[in-house]
C-alpha cells in the first residue's frame, strides 16, 4: 500500500484535477510504489511492475497517462514507468561516495538476479557475464594452485 500522505502536496493536486504531474512528483512516485511493492516481493518481476504501473494510469489517466501533442492518450508504454526507475537507480550507483555492490543490492535486487543483468549493463556499461568469465580465466590458476597445494 503506498503511503499517499508522503506524496508531494502537488502531485495530490494534479492527481485531484487529473493535470499531467511534473518530472520530480513522477519520480518520487515511482520511487513510494517501488519501495511500496519491494515490501511484499524485493525482487519485482518487469510484468508485475507493468501491471501497478497499468492499475495507475488507468485511475488517473489525465495525470500518468503518456500523450500526443493533440491530448490523445497513448499506450502503457514499459519505457515510461522503468525509465523512472533508471533515473533513480543510476543516481543511486553514481552518488559521491559511491554506495557498496551490499548497498546496491539490498536497493536494487533485481539488478543482481541473472534477469536484471541487462538493467545492470545499461546502468553501469559492464557485461555481468563477461566480465564475470574474464575474471574466472584471468584467476583460474591462481585458483588451481590454491586448492592443490
Amino acid at each position: 500500500m503506498v503511503a499517499w500522505s508522503s506524496m508531494p502536496a502537488r502531485l495530490l493536486q494534479d492527481t485531484e484535477r487529473g493535470d499531467f504531474a511534473h518530472p520530480e512528483d513522477r519520480q518520487a512516485m515511482v520511487r513510494a510504489v517501488v519501495e511500496a511493492m519491494r515490501v511484499h516481493c524485493p525482487n519485482p518481476s518487469k510484468a508485475a511492475c507493468l501491471d501497478v504501473a497499468r492499475a495507475i494510469v488507468s485511475k488517473y489517466p489525465g495525470t500518468f497517462a503518456d500523450k500526443t501533442e493533440e491530448g490523445e492518450q497513448l499506450g502503457l508504454r514499459s519505457d515510461g514507468f522503468m525509465g523512472l526507475t533508471y533515473i533513480y537507480q543510476r543516481h543511486m550507483i553514481n552518488a559521491w561516495p559511491p554506495p557498496t555492490l551490499c548497498e546496491i543490492e539490498d536497493q536494487w535486487p533485481f539488478l543482481f538476479a541473472k534477469r536484471g543483468h541487462s538493467r545492470f549493463n545499461t546502468l553501469t556499461e559492464i557485461d555481468v557475464d563477461v566480465s564475470l568469465h574474464e575474471a574466472f580465466v584471468s584467476k583460474v590458476r591462481r585458483i588451481l594452485n590454491v586448492f592443490q597445494n
